[in-house]
């Protein structure tokens, strides 16, 4: 007998559960605008997704990222048991970047998750979830940190982070070049093809400092060295691209505790 239920819960919108009991039916390659996360009770299948195909038995977790075409299939005429976890994009998000510091969705990089402990786990919740053994609140919070932990080992945070370093070293030393020039944060987010908001708080998460009080220590730093080669203020002033001698001391005392002409006078033979 074969028999599919489909479990809802109306204040956790963001996720559907499938329950498939013994299916003989063939599926053709589809998708979803969803994650889903897969697990066979009974038998085993045999499933493709996008060009990578695997076995799926017990033990082991289907992942299959949104808007990618997979088929799922029994491999015996018996059919399998199987539950299917769709869980909305934007929730999934939001989860990473609780846990993460990502501004977008990170894919899985894994479409076959083998662990026994996540799938023991998994099949406790999906049963408790079909069954209501336990209020909503309980099962959020065992949803949010199992989904959590196959985050965290399925997909490819390392790679995400390791482009967000190499980008932030790039904007790090754009910014520490031509300090002469005048600075406009819009145009380094357009060179580098970042949100102007995005930019700003990751880089002064990596940095502590916000790219223009970063560019500023830049200019301070290269005015002490040419203030100790007894260059006039004004020069360095214009130098180091402040609009006037004025703004010049302003900042220079500010960071040192010195006017301009106070530490240079330490260098004068």
């Amino acid at each position: 007998m074969s028999a599919d239920r489909i479990i809802t819960h109306r204040n956790l919108p963001y996720f559907e559960l499938r329950y498939s009991l013994n299916n003989k039916k063939t599926f053709k390659t589809h998708m979803h605008q969803t994650l889903s996360i897969g697990a066979v009770e009974e038998g085993a299948v045999s499933y493709q997704v996008a060009d990578h195909k695997e076995i799926l038995t017990t033990g082991g977790l289907a992942l299959i990222n949104p808007e990618i075409p997979h088929s799922c299939n029994a491999m015996s005429p018996s059919g399998r048991s199987f539950f299917m976890l769709y869980l909305d994009r934007n929730w999934c998000e939001a989860l990473q970047k609780a846990i993460w510091p990502v501004d977008k969705f990170v894919p899985f990089r894994l479409i076959n998750l083998s662990d026994e402990t996540k799938y023991s786990s998994f099949m406790k919740l999906m049963h408790d979830i079909m069954d209501a053994d336990e209020d909503e609140d309980i099962l959020e919070q065992r949803l949010i940190g199992l989904i959590a932990e196959i985050f965290e080992e399925a997909c490819d945070l390392k790679q995400e982070l390791k482009i967000d370093n190499m980008l932030l070293g790039q904007i790090r030393e754009s910014l520490e070049r031509d300090l002469e020039d005048q600075f406009s944060i819009e145009e380094l987010a357009e060179k580098f093809e970042m949100n102007l908001f995005t930019l700003i708080r990751k880089f002064k998460k990596n940095y502590h400092l916000t790219p223009h009080e970063y560019r500023l220590n830049c200019r301070i730093n290269h005015a002490r060295n040419l203030l100790q080669q007894e260059i006039s203020i004004a020069e360095v002033a214009i130098a180091c691209g402040f609009y006037d001698q004025s703004h010049f001391h302003r900042h220079f005392k500010a960071m040192t505790t010195l006017t301009p002409n106070e530490y240079q006078v330490n260098f004068i033979q």
